[in-house]
């Protein structure tokens, strides 16, 4: 009797042991004809994907390199331009400032307050980014505005009614100048001797004619001493005057108020512009 078989079952392939890699020694099939570690072309024994890598690596080194230092220019560039718009506001409302103290002939302290409220606002669109640096700056351009709208409303208003002040006490301090040029003109003596006597002006002169002879024949070389002195007393009357200019701008324009209208422009200034952006 015949007995039927089904097919026949071919042999297993034997398993094909992987090759090396020549360019980075990675185990790659037999038939394989790229590396895909290293890029290894075993058909023309050249490697390419590893320059191609390396030249991507490098480019974009430089790239992120300078990209990070475009991006700091530009948030310097940022931060200027936030200076300048502070600086416009803060003018703004110093020049409003300005106009009320002229037609109130008064100052109005709380005026500060919304200037700084300005200075804020111009750094947050003119910067955009919600950090201390803007506020800082803000909150100091609001003082240097400050200062300056004071400074001008003190020539201005306060600087005129000084100056008339003077002008009037000079006036009555006229006639006893009068007085006594009138007397020196004719001779008159106006002033006594520790003896007792008088003095007229032709004995006061003679001394100051003695002196002009002596520095003349050579006897006393006066000219350049005296020239020193005087460049040293108007130097110093000018320092003086200087620092006078200084205590009675700053204790009449500054008082209590002031400071304290002061400290909330600038709080306001630096609170706005840090905690307000208006851009990235």
């Amino acid at each position: 009797m015949r007995r039927e078989t089904g097919p026949a079952i071919a042999p297993a392939a034997a398993p094909q042991t992987p090759r090396d890699c020549p360019g980075c020694g990675a185990a790659v099939a037999p038939s394989a004809v790229l590396c895909v570690n290293c890029g290894y072309d075993f058909r023309s024994k050249i490697k390419h994907g590893l320059q191609k890598e390396a030249g991507e690596a490098s480019s974009g080194g430089l790239k992120k390199k300078r990209r990070a230092r475009s991006g700091e220019i530009s948030q310097w560039l940022q931060l200027a331009r936030g200076c300048l718009v502070s600086f416009i506001g803060a003018m703004m409302g110093a020049f409003v400032w300005y106009i009320v103290a002229m037609l109130t002939h008064s100052e109005w302290g709380l005026i500060a307050w919304g200037l700084g409220g300005l200075a804020g606002v111009g750094m947050a669109v003119g910067y955009g980014h919600e950090e201390a640096l803007g506020g800082i700056c803000a909150a100091a351009i609001a003082l240097v505005a400050i200062v300056i709208a004071k400074a001008a409303i003190f020539i201005s208003i306060l600087f005129p009614a000084i100056n008339a002040l003077a002008e009037m006490s000079a006036e009555e301090m006229a006639p006893e100048g009068v007085a006594v040029e009138e007397a020196v003109g004719e001779g008159e003596p106006v002033a006594e001797t520790p003896d007792g006597s008088s003095q007229s002006t032709d004995a006061q002169a003679a001394p100051g004619e003695e002196m002009a002879g002596e520095a003349a024949a050579g006897e006393e070389p006066l000219g350049e001493e005296l020239l020193d002195e005087e460049t040293e007393v108007g130097a110093a009357d000018l320092a003086g005057v200087g620092a006078a200019f200084g205590v009675l701008f700053f204790t009449t324009m500054f008082s209590l108020f002031d400071i304290v209208a002061i400290i909330l422009a600038c709080a306001t200034a630096f609170k706005v512009a840090s905690s307000v952006g208006f851009g990235d």
